[in-house]
């Protein structure tokens, strides 16, 4: 067997050993296995290959000495070899560029990974998969890498890091970079320049960025960093949507259903718009995050354009939200029998809003005992212990309105659900004899249920019957002792009604002048003028 000194040479005249030396050379170039830890970073081929061509190199120079080998190309190799040994060391074992410095904050990446160099002209595949990777290139002048980093960065909530890597692309003339970095300076936690935030979105989108041209269109129409330029930003979220940036068409699309910044509304083209912007048919949350954005804003053309869309896509939310604008009619024409239908439609998908509205639409627009009956009993299974104030305001409003059979019925319905206004309503009307004939006795046992519900008005107004002897035997100890309950609660009539007799020595009560004072002053807290004035 063959010694390793006694090796023959290859075809070329190297000896084996300059052979094996040169691959350990060159191998660092095409691979990289390394580690970065206490901002340094170690590279395990560069300094194997470095170990393995510096032995090479020393075993082919005394092979030369012993003339074993071929002079020329063997000492050609054995000094670029060792050369190679060198760079490769020193590059092995480094400072690591990913841990340095910045202006805003100091970033440690421990990682172990295999890749290819990266290029200059490419950021990594995922940043967020390989942020020590995104870090090297991006330290190398790699813009795109910088510009992506900084959005790993954000969503980790490190916006001073990501201000910073966003800046660095920005300033190496990375569209994307700049329009990132005026998100930044627009919305930030941090001191914003929102004059600047506005130029880089104008510039970006010059270089075509969607985004960009999105948010430049936002920043115009709303006058941020400047003037309001609602047609300006019309044509900039036209150039975001010809650009495939989807919000864009959902931003144009809301202002032309308006007819803002543009020459007159045009409805049919801004749902073709919001369809570009929410082209998924099975997508609904999007367009009913749009919807209520438009509501928010008071774009109801556009939200009716956009909850017709979700009711379509067979959401009930839809369905209801445009039933609402349908029956006030807000963004369309007012067409209450389609209102009705559509709150149906979203309460037979067990939509408890819907529910909500096609019982409410029913009491306020039927007119027949059978119709009001059965709109009564829903609303007796809406008024559940989480929505009683809900079913008072109801019950108000209808009587507000004078549609008392509604009124009489939702009331009834509420206030044995335990609604303390509706119970008030009812005995309002008990005792007025209307839609019901007069009931002084059960009004008295009504109102008596709002108190006991913690109503301070109810309570008020029972012992005003009880001082009275209206419906019941006068009753003035009991009658103060209600008045003094109603303003425990809250209420400033009867605080006010204390007062004077407390003022006065009156109806049972003893003078005492600081016991009046005191209920003055909570009657003056609540509003009565003649109580403030007691107080002077």
């Amino acid at each position: 067997m063959d010694t390793f000194e006694d090796a023959p040479l290859d075809a070329t005249g190297l000896h084996p050993v300059a052979v094996v030396g040169g691959i350990a050379a060159v191998l660092p170039f095409l691979l990289t296995i390394y580690t970065s830890s206490g901002g340094t970073r170690i590279d395990f081929v560069a300094l194997g290959g470095a170990a393995v061509a510096a032995v090479c190199a020393i075993v082919l120079l005394v092979l030369l000495l012993q003339n074993k080998a071929a002079r020329v190309p063997s000492a050609v190799a054995a000094a670029v070899i060792l050369t190679l040994a060198v760079v490769h060391g020193v590059r092995g074992y480094s400072s690591d560029p990913s841990t340095e410095t910045t202006t805003t904050t100091t970033t440690t990446t421990t990682a172990y990974t295999v890749r290819e160099t990266p290029r200059k002209n490419a950021a990594p595949k995922s940043c967020k998969e390989d942020p020590g990777a995104c870090e090297i290139a991006c330290d190398e002048g790699n813009v795109s890498a910088c510009s992506d980093l900084g959005v790993v960065y954000l969503n980790d909530g490190n916006e001073d890091r990501a201000r910073a890597l966003f800046s660095s692309a920005c300033d190496g003339d990375h569209a994307l970079g700049c329009s990132n970095l005026g998100a930044i300076l627009e919305r930030s936690k941090a001191p914003t320049d929102r004059k600047r935030a506005r130029e880089l979105f104008k510039a970006a989108c010059l270089e075509k960025i969607g985004m960009a041209c999105s948010n430049y269109g936002r920043a115009l129409v709303r006058g941020i960093g400047g003037e309001v330029d609602l047609q300006g930003g019309v044509e900039a979220f036209d150039n975001a949507c010809k650009l495939g940036e989807r919000l864009g068409c959902v931003d144009q699309a809301s202002f032309l259903a308006e007819g803002k910044g543009v020459d007159k509304a045009d409805q049919q083209e801004a749902r073709l718009l919001f369809l570009k912007g929410f082209p998924d048919t099975k997508d609904t949350q999007g367009p009913f995050d749009a919807s209520a954005t438009a509501q928010e804003r008071k774009h109801f053309a556009a939200q009716s354009i956009l909850d017709t869309l979700v009711c379509e896509r067979g959401d009930s939310r839809g369905c209801n939200r445009l039933a609402i604008l349908l029956w006030n009619g807000r963004g369309v024409p007012q067409d209450k029998a389609k209102a009705r239908e559509l709150a149906g439609k979203a309460c037979d998908a067990k939509n408890r809003f819907g529910c909500w509205n096609s019982t409410y639409y029913a009491l306020l627009e039927e007119t027949t005992p059978d119709a009001l009956k059965k709109a009564a009993r829903a609303f007796h299974g809406h008024c559940t212990k989480e929505e009683l104030k809900s079913c008072d305001r109801v019950v108000e409003e209808l009587y507000g309105l004078k549609k008392l059979p509604a009124a009489l019925l939702a009331g009834r319905a509420a206030c044995e659900q335990g609604a303390p206004s509706a119970c008030e309503v009812v005995a309002i009307m008990q005792f007025a004899g209307e839609a019901t004939p007069k009931d002084i006795g059960g009004a008295l046992e009504t109102m008596t249920r709002a108190c006991d519900l913690g109503l301070p008005s109810g309570c008020k107004n029972i012992a005003v019957l009880h001082d009275k002897g209206t419906g019941t035997p006068r009753d003035v100890a009991k009658a103060n002792t209600l008045f003094s309950q109603a303003c425990d609660m809250g209420n400033g009539q009867a605080c006010r009604v204390m007062g004077f007799r407390y003022r006065d020595g009156s109806d049972g009560l003893k003078k005492d002048v600081a016991k009046a004072k005191g209920a003055f002053e909570r009657a003056c807290k609540a509003g009565e003028k003649l109580a403030c004035e007691q107080l002077k």
